[in-house]
């Protein structure tokens, strides 16, 4: 589902935990990450695409561990592309609901797969953020 970011203060994040943001706008796009991090007040795990496929086992580790202390957390993926599309899928499927995942792109072309996966998932969010004019 595709929403203007200025909608993103409406967003029930109990329903819908992955975030898609991405675009030219990079401070526009980090301004909006802060403004959820603030928001939801939980601890935040920082990940990068790379450090993702390197050690997908860790990630998965980290993603579907619980813990006693905290009820949230706060995924970020960041400098994220097409290469990450089927681990996405695999947490949707997984079912990870105590989790909220947003996830920081470049320029998506309109084809790409992970684009068109979250305009397409009615839970999943997606934010463009284009250059201002």
């Amino acid at each position: 589902m595709i929403i203007k970011a200025y909608e993103l203060n409406k967003v029930n994040f109990e329903i819908n935990n992955f975030v898609l943001f991405y675009g030219q706008n990079e401070g526009y796009k980090n301004e909006e990450i802060q403004k959820i991090k603030l928001k939801i007040k939980t601890p935040i795990s920082s990940y990068d695409e790379k450090q993702i496929l390197e050690n997908e086992e860790l990630f998965y580790n980290n993603i579907l561990s619980g813990s006693l202390f905290e009820e949230k957390k706060i995924i970020t993926i960041n400098r994220a592309s097409d290469r990450i599309t089927d681990i996405i899928e695999d947490l949707l499927e997984k079912k990870v609901e105590d989790r909220i995942i947003l996830i920081n792109c470049g320029i998506l072309e309109k084809k790409s797969k992970l684009r068109k996966l979250f305009e397409k998932k009615d839970k999943l969010i997606c934010v463009p953020f284009y250059p201002d004019n």
